[in-house]
């Protein structure tokens, strides 16, 4: 199972692109948390409807249309080997 995974090789100091998705809810502020620190390509839908979510992103965080809405966040985060 593991014989391919040596196909792709990358630099010692080159980040690798991680794409997750989170099932979140939007605080009162209407601010959400997610795990990782986004690298690029976020998109946010609502859980209920499946509608994208518009987000704007502030010195304070991620900030969504409502509080306390059930969301859906799929974002693309750079992993360093655990370093």
């Amino acid at each position: 199972m593991l014989n391919n995974s040596n196909l792709i090789t990358y630099g010692e100091n080159e980040p690798i692109l991680i794409t997750t998705t989170e099932e979140i809810e939007s605080d009162e502020n209407r601010y959400i948390q997610l795990k990782n620190e986004v690298y690029d390509q976020l998109f946010v839908y609502s859980k209920e409807t499946g509608d994208r979510v518009s987000v704007e992103q502030t010195s304070d965080g991620i900030r969504v249309d409502e509080p306390y809405e059930s969301l859906v966040a799929t974002y693309r985060y750079s992993y360093n080997n655990g370093a």
